[in-house]
């Protein structure tokens, strides 16, 4: 991932540059990603997974948070 660019944009430009039906963005830390996983809850087209060390800061990411669309 480039630091300078935000997956949210990054993943509005594969899906419309490239007419993708769906992307996925798989985040490896520690901490969990919530700020992305709240900017693609209810985006059916975006697969957010997050590997982190729950419950470590932010305190969120727990296995039932899983996207409107279980995405």
């Amino acid at each position: 991932m480039i630091p300078w660019v935000s997956q949210k944009t990054l993943s509005l430009w594969w899906l419309e540059k490239y007419n993708f039906s769906k992307v996925a963005i798989i985040d490896f830390d520690v901490h969990h990603g919530n700020g992305t996983q709240n900017i693609f809850y209810n985006n059916e087209n975006v697969l957010y997974i997050s590997t982190h060390q729950y419950p470590y800061y932010p305190g969120s990411g727990a296995e039932n948070e899983k996207g409107i669309n279980n995405n």
